[in-house]
């Protein structure tokens, strides 16, 4: 490199430097093999359309259980983690700071708030058949 594009190697040079110069700077930081990326963050709709797959996918094999394994992640590039994703989710919801909109999502695709739980809060909630509760009285 020659001296008119010599790299700044301290904050403040670069914070002393032209526009143009911090320009030449990043290119030449290209040139020798810097990659730029940007930490991946998903919204929230892209996480559960994700889910969704997951889930139709599973229900098509028989294996939906309303759980993902923790270290899950997508085969999309860059892959998305979907395990930490619902995780982050469930904790949210136990602290009662996720949208009542998610959780109704999440609960429609059938979604267990914890590992172990063997039903969905949709499912609990759902209310009895007149019919089943009529012969549930009868046998008392």
């Amino acid at each position: 490199m020659d001296q008119s594009t010599e790299m700044p190697i301290s904050r403040r040079e670069i914070k002393g430097s032209s526009t143009k110069e911090l320009w030449v700077y990043l290119l030449e930081l290209e040139k020798i093999g810097l990659k730029w990326s940007v930490l991946s963050t998903a919204s929230w709709d892209s996480m559960y359309e994700s889910l969704v797959e997951y889930a139709e996918l599973k229900k098509k094999d028989g294996d939906w259980d309303g759980n993902v394994p923790a270290n899950y992640k997508t085969e999309d590039n860059p892959p998305k983690s979907l395990g930490r994703w619902v995780n982050r989710q469930r904790s949210a919801y136990a602290k009662d700071k996720l949208k009542e909109e998610f959780v109704e999502k999440l609960e429609v695709i059938g979604l267990k708030w914890t590992v172990h739980e063997r039903k969905s809060r949709a499912t609990v909630l759902q209310p009895v058949p007149q019919q089943d509760l009529q012969q549930h009285q009868h046998q008392q």
